[in-house]
């Protein structure tokens, strides 16, 4: 291992971490299931299995309830509109198409919250993430000229409060 770098892996789990990924994987499968207590002879070992795992190879993270209960309609309403806007691209001739790739430098710290936010990249009408490197999102758009910036910062905005941070955390550092 190259000095100075770090396993992608953590073992042993820190307890804390542990239990809050078993609260997560059991919400996701509660969602999932539709609350059927019949599932839980199966959710009970996926969900520990998947607690396990993703704490051993994710980096620790934060997240806030009240941000993810925010989400939920923006996420929605975003997969709606998304949807509805390629239809209405792919059905109707007279619709322009000015593809491009616009570059979005993320402010976004860590790897969970960047590649949740690649990952919803798809959801802003017309667009998708077509690469992540080094903070930079290569956003793929149906229509370059539009405001892809204003749309990509509005979902940081909504990933940030779903991983409990605050602007002032991912906001780049005044000049100076």
């Amino acid at each position: 291992m190259a000095p100075g770098s770090q396993p992608f892996w953590q073992w042993p789990p820190a307890p804390a971490v542990l239990l809050n990924r078993l609260l997560l994987c059991v919400l996701v499968w509660w969602v999932l299931s539709g609350g059927d207590p019949g599932s839980w002879a199966v959710g009970v070992p996926v969900t520990a299995i998947a607690a396990v795992l993703s704490s051993i190879m994710l980096p620790p993270f934060r997240w806030s309830l009240g941000g993810a209960i925010r989400f939920w309609p923006f996420f929605l309403w975003a997969s709606l509109r998304g949807g509805f806007d390629v239809a209405m691209r792919a059905l109707h001739r007279r619709l322009p198409l000015y593809p491009g790739v616009v570059p979005h430098a993320t402010r976004l710290p860590g790897p969970v919250a960047q590649v949740s936010m690649v990952n919803l990249m798809s959801l802003v009408p017309g667009t998708l993430a077509a690469d992540l490197r080094d903070g930079c999102i290569l956003v793929h758009a149906l229509d370059s000229r539009g405001p892809i910036g204003a749309n990509v910062a509005s979902s940081e905005r909504r990933v940030a409060a779903l991983f409990a941070l605050e602007p002032r955390d991912f906001e780049p550092p005044e000049p100076g």
